[in-house]
């Protein structure tokens, strides 16, 4: 995850109300996506198969998915730390995506986010994950 920074001022700026809950979904779903594209040009620049050989072994389960996350960290040189933070950013896009800026829709979610509870969430997020976006910054 290349934009820490980015991230962390976009949640910030969400939970200080200083941006709308359709902004900040617009925003952080433009920053995961340039993201996750710089980032898979990275890890295909390691290995032109994306970790083929890897993704059939757990398909064929001959590893597990906690041995196949550790050999994939190791061979795309994925930091635990960046690891968990990239895992925290993901569950954000995830409740980003439930969220709905129109209450009066009838949806078929089970648990759709109205703007305070996504604003609720991100800002524990925030809290939680604070000594990582921390050390992004040195």
């Amino acid at each position: 995850m290349e934009k820490r920074l980015e991230y962390r001022t976009l949640l910030e700026r969400f939970v200080a109300r200083q941006m709308a809950g359709p902004e900040f979904k617009d925003e952080l779903f433009r920053l995961y996506k340039a993201d996750g594209a710089l980032e898979r040009a990275r890890m295909l620049a390691i290995d032109p198969t994306y970790g083929a050989d890897l993704q059939k072994r757990l398909r064929d389960k001959e590893i597990t998915a906690d041995a196949f996350q550790r050999l994939w960290n190791d061979r795309f040189l994925i930091r635990a730390d960046e690891a968990e933070l990239d895992s925290a950013m993901a569950h954000v896009f995830t409740e980003c995506d439930a969220y709905l800026d129109d209450p009066t829709l009838d949806v078929a979610y089970k648990n759709p986010h109205t703007e305070e509870s996504l604003r609720a969430y991100v800002a524990g997020i925030l809290f939680a994950k604070r000594d990582l976006f921390e050390r992004a910054l040195v």
